[in-house]
């Protein structure tokens, strides 16, 4: 506990949380976060197996030992973050590009025939 001071000028005792940022954050802060986040993920569908279908969970639901939540959930990662559909669907996510192609997209990437975004030249 954090000694802080109120109005009056007499020093109380705060439960204060240290985040990853270094930013204190206090009980009832880290509560309607923990709170948004639960939420978020119910909105998102990612709770139960759909973190394998819709990008990892925020919240600490399932403890802290869950496979399927995000490393940090204050940031944005790809890797763990939704990106459409994969595998089976008409969209194929490319690592080296970090964008969805489409299966004819893919093959001619693969081919050769497609060039990067941003790297086609203008004639």
């Amino acid at each position: 506990l954090a000694p802080a001071t109120c109005a009056s000028g007499r020093t109380q005792r705060a439960a204060v949380v240290s985040m990853s940022d270094g930013k204190k954050v206090g009980f009832f802060e880290k509560m309607m976060q923990g709170f948004d986040d639960i939420v978020d993920d119910a909105l998102d569908r990612k709770l139960g197996n759909g973190a394998s279908f819709y990008g990892k969970r925020k919240s600490n639901f399932y403890g802290k030992q869950d496979s399927m939540k995000k490393k940090n959930p204050r940031k944005a990662d790809p890797t763990e973050d939704y990106k459409g559909n994969t595998g089976g669907s008409y969209f194929i996510w490319d690592k080296e590009w970090n964008v969805p192609l489409t299966k004819k997209q893919a093959r001619m990437k693969k081919n050769g025939k497609l060039v990067a975004p941003g790297d086609a030249k203008e004639e």
